[in-house]
């Protein structure tokens, strides 16, 4: 096993890429692991599991777009040594019937390791770095909310957020 590192998934993301480079300034051994990052990991692969889990005790952890995080990865994120997980989460899960987020909330709080989850709303990002980047260049954003109230959030604020809730430190 290596040295105590924080792995965080996602680590090429909108906050994946944020909170590994708060943790680094922190002074921090991070693994960034992502499709196309610096650690190669896919959810789909379980090959790729144990050598992003190498050495890991904290892990900053986000369901892959459109797909429910695999129960067998959390369970062997625990058996590796991942004693605290941070999961990025949403606002208003229960009102907009997500699934797969309240399905990933539930499977971080059962995994027998210690837990935060953020549950920030939308990202400012969406509008220049995100899915809602092609309506603003066409003129139009329409967003079928109906009444539920969503916010903006900067994702380096969310980030700052899961850093200083992770309890990165033994």
């Amino acid at each position: 096993m290596t040295e105590t590192s924080i792995l965080v998934l996602g680590a090429t993301g909108t906050t994946g890429r944020r909170v590994a480079g708060l943790l680094r300034e922190a002074g921090h051994r991070v693994r960034g692991a992502s499709r196309r990052g610096e650690v190669p990991f896919d959810w789909g692969d379980p090959a790729t599991w144990d050598l992003v889990l190498d050495g890991a005790s904290r892990m900053y952890l986000m369901a892959p777009h459109e797909l429910p995080i695999a129960p067998a990865f959390a369970a062997r994120s625990v058996e590796r040594g991942v004693e605290r997980i941070v999961l990025l989460s949403s606002g208003a899960i229960e009102v907009m019937g997500d699934e797969r987020l309240m399905a990933a909330e539930h499977l971080v709080q059962a995994s027998g390791a210690e837990w935060t989850i953020v549950r920030p709303d939308w990202f400012d990002q969406n509008f220049d770095e995100g899915f809602f980047h092609p309506a603003i260049m066409a003129g139009r954003v329409t967003v079928p909310m109906g009444e539920v109230r969503q916010v903006f959030v900067d994702a380096d604020d969310i980030a700052a957020v899961a850093v200083a809730r992770g309890a990165w430190r033994h």
